[in-house]
């Protein structure tokens, strides 16, 4: 077996056999549980997902309004409002709305919605094929266990927008391992424009690139993250910082039942944030201190250590949705082969098990949310720790 990190021809036949055509079953039984949503919320309580979120409360916003304010930041408000656009172009506008004039059906922002993001799970599909065969060299068939056919890609591929700075950060690492220096931070620039979280991999990818050229970087991030926010700073300076004025109210702690929460109510606010930052910087310390010389030589370790400063975000993170989970799958898989061995695979069953039933558990049930959480909470707890356990062990384990 060729050692990580060399580069060997590539045979492309087994994503085209049977990554794809999993990749898509996965993506069509995502689709049908949102587009049948009715019965199961009927049935169990399950949440329509974040595209009827989406469609509820601001599509006539979309159609009918500029740059505005929610709850998400500025490039996925981009990207959601090139699919209004798209929806007005192919389907009739025959819904009345409240607010006045007509709107496309949910069916079919639904439709549309579900074939960009579809892109973007095979998009996702493709880089873990090309991140394996190229550095990782797994055994044969654990792409499609351990990752496509999970609970997690299933469920969260269409659940709501998180499959595009999912992509952007797969592929990122993806250019960064191939010494793509431009394209790996360009795409981690529009993912972090999207969502916040890829901009914690930023300070680790730079250990993988050489010292003259880190600067480089740098400034190609923080031209992709400008040319995604800067025009609608300057177009609507209240809309663009609303998204992060919200994230931050401490008030969300309690709604989503959070570490940070809990250990606000036994230390008090101050103390609960510095026990959260000090851990946070302890284990950037240990990931800094245990890189290796070569950090792109070492690709399982990158995976790892990616894993590790993802994880210790969500966990140390004052708001938490199930499918932040999404997020550490890919690096779950390449470093770990099969992430959701031992007590690990608590968080992926309690995160499924909240989501699936979100409504029904908001109804009257918060005791058994609670000890969902609960496991799901020590279950992300224990891959976090059994992530630093690897990382102090040889970088070829």
């Amino acid at each position: 077996m060729p050692s990580q990190g060399t580069a060997r021809p590539i045979d492309d036949g087994p994503f085209w056999r049977k990554l794809l055509p999993a990749t898509l079953v996965a993506i069509l039984v995502s689709y049908l549980l949102r587009a049948f949503w009715q019965p199961l919320h009927g049935l169990c309580g399950s949440y329509p997902s974040d595209i009827w979120y989406m469609h509820i409360n601001y599509s006539w916003f979309l159609v009918h309004r500029g740059f505005f304010e929610m709850e998400y930041p500025a490039g996925l408000f981009a990207f959601v409002k090139a699919l209004s656009v798209v929806c007005q172009h192919l389907f009739p506008m025959t819904e009345p709305h409240r607010h006045g004039g007509l709107l496309y059906r949910y069916e079919d922002w639904l439709l549309v919605n579900s074939v960009a993001l579809g892109l973007a799970g095979v998009g996702i599909s493709w880089c873990m094929h090309r991140l394996d065969a190229e550095f990782f060299h797994l055994r044969r068939g654990r792409l499609l266990w351990a990752f496509v056919w999970t609970p997690s890609f299933v469920f969260f591929n269409l659940f709501n927008y998180d499959a595009l700075p999912v992509l952007c950060c797969t592929a990122s690492l993806l250019a960064l391992l191939r010494r793509d220096v431009v394209g790996s931070f360009l795409l981690l620039g529009i993912g972090t424009g999207v969502k916040i979280y890829p901009a914690v991999l930023m300070p680790l990818y730079l250990l993988g690139v050489p010292r003259e050229h880190r600067l480089e970087a740098i400034c190609w991030f923080l031209g992709a993250l400008a040319a995604l926010n800067l025009p609608f700073l300057w177009l609507n300076p209240q809309a663009w910082w609303f998204p992060y004025h919200w994230q931050m109210g401490f008030d969300q702690t309690e709604q989503t039942g959070r570490f940070l929460y809990t250990l606000s109510n036994w230390l008090g606010k101050g103390p609960a944030l510095l026990t959260m930052a000090s851990l946070a910087l302890g284990m950037v310390a240990f990931v800094w201190r245990r890189a290796p010389a070569v950090p792109l030589d070492s690709p399982r370790w990158l995976a790892r250590a990616s894993l590790l400063l993802v994880g210790l975000f969500i966990f140390t993170k004052n708001v938490f949705s199930p499918q932040y989970f999404f997020w550490l799958l890919p690096f779950a898989t390449l470093g770990t082969g099969y992430p959701f061995a031992g007590v690990a695979s608590l968080l992926e069953l309690a995160n499924i098990a909240e989501a699936f039933g979100l409504d029904y558990w908001r109804s009257g049930h918060e005791e058994g949310l609670a000890w969902i959480r609960l496991v799901r909470d020590l279950g992300l707890a224990a891959l976090v720790a059994h992530t630093v356990l690897l990382l102090g062990r040889s970088q070829d384990d």
